[in-house]
């Protein structure tokens, strides 16, 4: 049985309703645990999706018609839980608000919400996701909705906190969690792999946890090992233990206060001390490598 395009296109209403009972007797099978929805509410969901992206240009249209068939495949198909189809059908209303058109704008939202829904298992962490982005509708304005959809989508698929000019930091992570709260948004990360890349250095923190602040791009990180390894030492030997810090990432560096030092040639005990480091956009390796840098609050050796 084909699927219907829309109700957009005018198909026979008879025949549209047929259908529709159908793929929602086959899409509550699929779909995520959520509240019970009746088969009029799903539909008129539906039906105020298609009344926006009606409104798209006749210079758009191919794409608000691609559009309209990805939704309807999936609106009954049991990928979107009734919790999200009501999410959805709310920044729809959002946006038509704030006279965003549906392509790009909602088209963008709709491709971002897929990638997030591929890479997550927490329904929690998906609906306060989606709860930022009304916020972002809500108070801020296209260009920052489109940036905060370009970040997400990094995130989602290719593990890329944060991208600009000079750097780039990247996570390796099993799992991940999403809060939202108040005005906040919070990626919370456990046991992770933390790194910053230029065009020529790079640096990585191991086995780390902490917390992604999207809107001010800051990371607030909590424990995990940084190496020597650019300066060629072992990094098994010649490593800083982290405690707590702060990495502004648009920035390519960063210090953290209160670390220990470990280089067992040298030193029988660990020393305590502060890390600086710093990733260039030079590559500087080996003997003439400049960071990272640690220096010792007792003695104030310095080693980098």
């Amino acid at each position: 049985m084909q699927l219907p395009v829309s109700l957009f296109w005018n198909f026979n209403k008879t025949l549209y309703i047929i259908l529709f009972i159908a793929l929602l007797s086959i899409g509550n099978t699929f779909a995520h645990h959520s509240a019970p929805i009746s088969q009029e509410d799903t539909l008129n969901k539906l039906i105020t999706l298609e009344h926006y992206i009606q409104k798209t240009p006749k210079s758009k249209s191919k794409q608000a018609e691609e559009l309209l068939k990805e939704l309807n495949l999936k609106w009954y198909s049991g990928h979107y839980s009734n919790t999200i189809k009501s999410k959805i059908t709310s920044s729809a209303k959002k946006m038509q608000q704030n006279k965003m058109s549906a392509i790009p704008y909602f088209a963008y939202y709709i491709s971002t919400l897929d990638h997030l829904l591929e890479t997550s298992n927490s329904n929690e962490s998906i609906i306060n996701w989606l709860s930022a982005i009304d916020y972002i509708i809500e108070h801020k304005n296209a260009r920052d909705f489109s940036t905060f959809l370009q970040a997400s989508t990094h995130f989602f698929t290719k593990d890329i906190l944060f991208s600009g000019p000079s750097i780039k930091w990247k996570i390796k992570t099993d799992a991940y969690t999403i809060q939202f709260i108040e005005d906040t948004l919070k990626y919370s990360f456990q046991n992770s792999k933390l790194s910053g890349y230029s065009k020529g250095d790079s640096t990585t923190i191991l086995n780390t946890s902490g917390i992604y602040f999207p809107f001010s791009n800051t990371w607030k990180g909590r424990k995990g090992t940084l190496s020597w390894a650019r300066a060629n030492y072992d990094p098994d030997r010649v490593y800083a233990e982290l405690n707590q810090y702060t990495i502004p990432m648009h920035q390519a560096n960063f210090s953290a206060d209160s670390v220990l030092f470990h280089h067992p040639v040298y030193f029988t005990e660990p020393l305590l001390g502060k890390l600086d480091e710093q990733v260039l956009s030079v590559s500087r390796n080996g003997n003439n490598a400049f960071f990272p840098k640690f220096e010792s609050y007792e003695k104030r050796i310095e080693i980098k």
